[in-house]
């Protein structure tokens, strides 16, 4: 990692400004929580075996996105509730692209 320093934080911002901006805006929800629980696990399997570290903290960061996940967070009031009626009506239709995007919305 370390001749990749550079490369590995750039990839750490533009994933964390990805998670923020899904899930403050709503858009693309399912997505955000996905690469969110992605992070956090990876976040938590490293730093567990740390002492004195206090694991829960980290086991919440895997719980909220999770709870994101499974509830349509986005289509309460996020842009998703404006995304997700047109690819419903073309997931109906057979669409197999709007089926996969309607998911992840």
């Amino acid at each position: 990692m370390i001749p990749n320093w550079t490369f590995f934080g750039w990839m750490t911002l533009v994933t964390e400004t990805f998670i923020g901006v899904t899930l403050m805006l709503g858009l693309f929800t399912r997505l955000g929580s996905l690469v969110a629980i992605g992070m956090a696990a990876n976040i938590t399997v490293g730093i567990l075996s740390v002492p004195h570290e206090w694991g829960w903290t980290y086991v919440m960061l895997i719980a909220w996105p999770a709870v994101f996940l499974l509830t349509d967070a986005g289509r309460s009031f996020g842009l998703d509730a404006f995304v997700a009626p047109p690819l419903e009506r073309s997931a109906a239709r057979g669409s197999r692209v709007a089926r996969l995007v309607r998911w992840l919305v």
